[in-house]
């Protein structure tokens, strides 16, 4: 079976991204790793991440930048955070985890696991099949 494979975004020096990518490189998946600090997304690449998503699971809420912080009002307007996060990506709750058929935001190891079908130990996942003998997956199939 070939080995999984994710895009993981990053932001900087940050000490929980670097022990999530670890325990994901543990796991044996592959990972596509890119800084947002040194490249930040485009309106248009943020937007293809995002789709239809709610908006307020990407925002830090301890963001100086954050809506929030600045007027009291917890709205947020698509195309007023689509700008923001051009303009500085630290607004972003991180690491972002892109899988191909999820999106994964934060550090939450268990959520983290499920994404990327791993144990929340770290471990890959068996199959039922490689539980079976051989013998029993022989039956199975009759």
């Amino acid at each position: 079976m070939a080995p999984k494979r994710a895009t993981f975004y990053t932001y900087g020096n940050d000490d929980l991204c670097a022990e999530m990518q670890q325990f994901i490189e543990d796991a044996g998946i592959l990972l596509t790793v890119r800084d947002i600090s040194e490249k930040p997304f485009t309106a248009p690449e943020f937007y293809e991440l995002v789709g239809n998503l709610n908006l307020e699971h990407f925002i830090n809420p301890v963001s100086k930048v954050h809506p929030a912080n600045d007027n009291g009002n917890d709205a947020i307007d698509r195309r007023q955070l689509f700008q923001m996060v051009t303009d500085d990506p630290s607004v972003l709750r991180r690491p972002i985890l892109k899988t191909s058929r999820l999106v994964t935001i934060g550090a939450d190891k268990r959520k983290i696991a499920e994404a990327l079908q791993i144990n929340s130990n770290g471990t890959p996942r068996e199959t039922q099949n490689q539980h079976q003998p051989q013998s029993n997956r022989k039956k199975a199939r009759a």
